[in-house]
């Protein structure tokens, strides 16, 4: 994925949200052919405002707001927030102003609060950890998901009080996009960001800005509902710029963005999650990151091997595969028979397709280190889609996290960890089952220390396929078992078993 944060647009992008904020004045001079205005304290802002309740933006380029119908501001009186009663607002306009009846207001300065758009409280505003967007590059939303700010007013010789408004949150544009024909016409129904500190929630406000974290409702991430977004080749605003409102993060946060994808043609729904490493998110910023929307694509990991053989189970053959495809006999099929070699103790190692992945003990590494199951995240194979992987630890993770070990495997006594060695011996008890709750997706904070594998396929070749091979096989006493990792689907369960040589499994290689 590539994300486009570089600091010398977001300068550009400050530099234009500053620059509004200093041309935001007020009008030169209070209305005074109204007798009803005559009666009316009036706050009244410039030609070009920075934070309103509606924005137009351009990709690395700054965002232009404007005020709309039904909002209002609160002025601090003393510890009370009193709202304006009415404004001249219309329509979209770059400038307003706004009444306050009678004559309370009257102390040389004041402090100014927007808290979003309909809010009854001057000192509190919520982000919604729930936003929705009608149509792609409208961010009309913006005042009901948590918009605010906040200004001094003083008052000018004409009675009237100017402000500028400075905004106190922070904007995401998220622009995906994919050149995958497989993703083409589906269509964008709701984004999801996760962050590792709250995002979300309701805040006290104050003229310094928001509290440093919610007061109630914290939330760490965002779902924003889109109206199916088209997917574009490139980049592209008008088709499916989406915005949302987040709270500023002045500690680095790193972000997972899960988009989920629907095709009405063949009612398939999946996800697709990018990740966004730790970095500060600045009030009165727009933050745009594009994403390269492209399924993962496992041909080759997703083919079925008897243990160890030197080809695939269907080398040679051609699709629809049967029965009568598969391997009949090592005399018949020596390339695409199991390795027989039985002569290791207490385990015989791999040397041709499964030479390379992991063995009995580094798989019981692998399952202690919280892998995940993703339902959900979209990959292919063969020219078709598929969806649900498994996410496991890498290794050198394991290794700083648990003192993982190639040769012996002891249990890390802070891990969950049901599988037990045999005697003292380097081989681990077949049938062995991993209970413990298996989140979809790791954390933002841990996210880049996993790597992902393809789960099982819609429709498998012919066969008995359930997993994934060790590069390990039991001794003679269990002459025909190989270690292997299974799964129970439906409910987030992985098992760590022992299978036949002649069974056809995945010969995959981890990180």
């Amino acid at each position: 994925m590539k994300t486009i944060i570089r600091n010398a647009v977001l300068c550009l992008v400050a530099l234009a949200f500053t620059a509004a904020c200093s041309t935001e004045e007020i009008g030169k001079n209070k209305p005074d052919n109204n007798p009803t205005e005559q009666q009316l304290t009036t706050f009244q802002t410039g030609e070009a405002p920075i934070s309103r309740t509606t924005m137009t933006h351009t990709l690395n380029g700054p965002g232009k707001f404007f005020w709309t119908t039904g909002d209002n501001i609160f002025v601090d009186n003393g510890g009370i927030f009193v709202s304006s009663n009415t404004s001249s607002i219309t329509n979209n306009t770059t400038n307003a102003t706004f009444y306050f009846t009678g004559n309370q207001l009257t102390a040389p300065s004041y402090t100014v609060t927007y808290t979003g758009k309909g809010s009854t409280k001057g000192d509190e505003i919520t982000i919604a950890a729930a936003q929705s967007q009608t149509n792609p590059n409208d961010f009309s939303h913006l005042g009901t998901s948590g918009d605010c700010g906040t200004a001094t007013a003083t008052r000018n010789a004409a009675g009237v009080y100017m402000f500028q408004i400075e905004h106190k949150v922070a904007y995401l544009c998220l622009l995906p996009r994919t050149q995958n024909a497989l993703i083409r016409n589906f269509k964008v129904q709701s984004i999801t960001v996760t962050a590792e500190n709250d995002i979300a929630g309701t805040y006290s406000l104050s003229l310094a800005g928001l509290s440093s974290s919610p007061i109630s409702n914290g939330s760490k991430s965002i779902t924003l509902t889109t109206n199916n977004f088209a997917l574009d080749a490139s980049t592209s605003l008008p088709t499916n710029a989406a915005y949302i409102v987040i709270a500023p993060q002045v500690a680095p946060t790193a972000l997972n963005i899960t988009y989920k994808l629907h095709d009405a043609v063949t009612n398939f729904t999946g996800t697709i999650t990018k990740h966004i490493p730790a970095q500060a998110y600045d009030v009165n910023k727009i933050y745009d990151l594009t994403a390269n929307l492209n399924p993962k694509d496992y041909t080759e990991e997703v083919k079925p091997y008897m243990w160890d053989a030197k080809k695939w189970y269907y080398d040679g053959k051609t699709p629809p595969y049967t029965s009568a495809d598969a391997p009949q006999s090592q005399a018949t099929d020596p390339d695409r028979w199991y390795n027989p070699d039985e002569s290791g103790t207490p385990t015989t190692h791999a040397q041709f397709s499964c030479k390379e992945i992991p063995s009995n003990i580094e798989w019981a590494w692998y399952l202690t280190g919280d892998p995940c199951w993703d339902a959900e995240e979209i990959w292919s194979a063969n020219g078709k889609l598929e969806k649900g992987v498994f996410r496991f630890k890498r290794w050198s993770t394991l290794v700083s996290e648990y003192g993982a070990s190639k040769s012996i495997y002891n249990y890390p006594s802070s891990a969950f960890v049901p599988y037990q060695q045999q005697g003292g011996a380097n081989g681990i008890v077949a049938g062995a089952t991993k209970t413990a709750s298996m989140p979809a997706i790791p954390s933002p904070a841990s996210f880049a220390n996993y790597f992902m594998v393809p789960g099982p396929m819609k429709v498998e070749p012919a066969g008995s396929f359930k997993g994934y091979w060790s590069s390990t096989s039991e001794n003679a006493t269990y002459a025909e078992h190989v270690f292997y990792m299974g799964w129970v689907i439906g409910v987030g369960s992985s098992y760590y078993l022992g299978a036949s040589r002649n069974e056809p499994h995945r010969a995959i290689k981890f990180e």
